[in-house]
């Protein structure tokens, strides 16, 4: 890769990505006040002095002094280079932001789904007619149903 990766770009990934999230991919972190605690990867311990600070985004060793931000903990812990590390990160945040659009949209159709379901009632109330969606989806659901019974109705019939 001939040019750098901006700074502002660097900062930004940094600043999106949540450490704690990324970290318990690799280590079992405990809670521990405001930061989370686990045994250091990096060297043998029987004591956790590996800390993490979901607040300023970073990690330190209190045994054998490591520490950075999320980055430097893919590079220490996966042998990466700087970009690939970048990358990995990179890649990770999107996949993560996709989920969380996806599950956006899901709610938002179920609220859509919500939304015709009390204009139809209002609709029903009002004017005691049902909406053309909801007709259609009546008129499915009975079609399923006859054939569901149908089915039925040959399996009862097959027992005699």
């Amino acid at each position: 890769m001939g040019s750098s990766i901006p700074r502002e770009f660097i900062d930004q990934l940094v600043s999106d990505s949540d450490i704690v999230a990324v970290l318990s991919n690799y280590l079992k972190l405990t809670k521990r006040s405001s930061n989370y605690i686990t045994h250091c990867p990096f060297h043998d311990e029987k004591t956790p002095s590996f800390t993490v600070s979901p607040q300023k985004q970073i990690y330190h060793c209190f045994g054998c002094g490591k520490g950075g931000n999320v980055i430097t903990f893919l590079q220490e812990y996966e042998g990466l280079n700087f970009v690939e590390a970048v990358e990995r990160l990179g890649v990770a945040l999107l996949v993560d932001q996709a989920l969380a659009l996806s599950q956006s949209l899901l709610k938002l159709s179920l609220l859509d789904a919500e939304i015709l379901n009390a204009i139809d009632l209002f609709l029903l109330l009002s004017t005691g007619c049902l909406s053309l969606a909801s007709i259609l989806f009546l008129t499915e659901t009975a079609s399923l149903l006859d054939t569901g019974l149908s089915f039925l109705e040959l399996s009862l019939n097959d027992l005699e």
